[in-house]
């Protein structure tokens, strides 16, 4: 299960030493999908469709081909689940802070530091017990 923990740890950078990291990365993004047809007879593929996504990221094409037994409009869903899936860079957050040694993966926390604001959810957890410091990858809740 998932955020099951009471109470919710709250971290605050003015109280404690908490520092945190955020990193974006485009790998794997994808910022608009193109539709191709069926083969024709000139083993050409027309471009039916262009949904695009999040372009401010710049063009990153991800291709649907129809078959004989995908419609338009199907596939126009299929493109949105790949923007739905793939549309947004990947966020990795980091955050080290005094040692408690309850905190699991699956819990949810607080931040209350740099630019984190809000409700997290622990992705991986690395408790060092000689420094009395842990280290917290997260995922807004």
């Amino acid at each position: 299960g998932e955020a099951y923990n009471q109470p919710i740890y709250i971290f605050k950078a003015a109280e404690s030493a908490v520092s945190t990291t955020e990193r974006l990365t485009l790998d794997g993004l994808v910022t608009q999908v193109a539709i191709y047809g069926a083969e024709s007879e000139d083993d050409r593929r027309k471009l039916e469709a262009v949904v695009p996504g999040k372009t401010q990221y710049g063009t990153l094409q991800d291709v649907v081909f129809l078959s004989s037994s995908t419609t338009l409009a199907q596939a126009k869903e299929d493109a949105q689940g790949i923007l739905w899936e793939s549309g947004d860079p990947s966020r990795t957050i980091t955050v080290e802070a005094p040692d408690v040694p309850e905190v699991r993966k699956g819990w949810k926390v607080r931040m209350e530091a740099g630019s984190l604001l809000g409700y997290y959810i622990v992705k991986g957890v690395t408790h060092n017990a000689t420094g009395r410091t842990m280290s917290m990858e997260l995922r807004i809740a």
